[in-house]
C-alpha cells in the first residue's frame, strides 16, 4: 500500500484493525455496528469474514441496528426496549418476523399511507 494510515479508506481502516485482532487469535469478537460507513463491497467481505470467523468456533457479539446484517450473521438475538432492557430474545426468525416487537423497539417503523385527493 505505501500510505500513511490517515490515508486510508474507511474500510481499509476497518480491514487493518481486524488484521490486526485476528493476529492475536481472539475466542471473543465484540463488534460494535461493524458494517456502518462501508460501501456494498466491503460490508459482504465483512460479514463473510464475520461468517467465516464463527464456523471457526469464535464467539462473536455484535451490536446493530441493521436488520439485514442481523438476518445473516446471527444465531441468537437479543432486542434492547427504549428502557434499555432485554425486550426479547430469540433466533434470527423469531425476533426479525416479529414486526410489532421491531416498531415497539424503534428498530422498524410503519410508514403513514399518505392520502391522494
Amino acid at each position: 500500500m505505501g500510505r500513511a494510515p490517515h490515508r486510508l479508506s474507511g474500510g481499509e481502516k476497518r480491514k487493518v484493525a481486524l488484521a490486526s485482532i485476528l493476529s492475536l487469535q481472539p475466542e471473543v469478537w465484540l463488534l460494535d455496528e461493524p458494517t456502518t460507513g462501508l460501501d456494498p463491497r466491503s460490508q459482504s467481505w465483512l460479514i463473510d469474514f464475520i461468517r467465516e470467523q464463527n464456523r471457526a468456533g469464535k464467539t462473536l457479539v455484535t451490536a446493530t441496528h441493521d436488520l439485514n446484517v442481523a438476518e445473516l450473521i446471527a444465531t441468537r438475538i437479543y432486542v434492547f426496549g427504549l428502557d434499555h432492557r432485554i425486550a426479547a430474545t430469540g433466533t434470527a426468525a423469531e425476533i426479525l418476523g416479529n414486526h410489532e416487537l421491531l416498531h415497539m423497539c424503534n428498530l422498524a417503523h410503519y410508514h403513514l399511507a399518505k392520502k391522494h385527493d
